[in-house]
């Protein structure tokens, strides 16, 4: 059985979002950030709404024995990168 998601595809999640992130609209300090494999669609959404610039994170998949699983990490410095361990029971 498949979830009811609050969103009919990635362009309204983006809307919805932005509607969240009102405050931030117009800042010269603020840069939407969007990763590749689905999230650049609602991150362009988001900086429309909000009227600021849009910038995009490749990423790709790790090699991983759960094909569903995706885990990753944005850091205020990339100085210091550590590696997310994780243990799924």
């Amino acid at each position: 059985m498949k979830a009811e998601l609050p969103y009919r595809n990635r362009t309204e999640a983006g809307r919805l979002l932005a509607e969240q992130l009102i405050q931030f609209k117009s800042k010269a300090d603020v840069v939407v950030l969007g990763l590749t494999r689905g999230g650049v669609p609602v991150a362009a959404e988001v900086a429309d709404a909000l009227q600021v610039p849009l910038d995009v994170i490749v990423v790709r998949k790790g090699k991983t024995y759960l094909t569903h699983l995706n885990v990753g990490g944005i850091v205020e410095s990339w100085k210091r990168l550590s590696h997310l361990k994780t243990r799924v029971c």
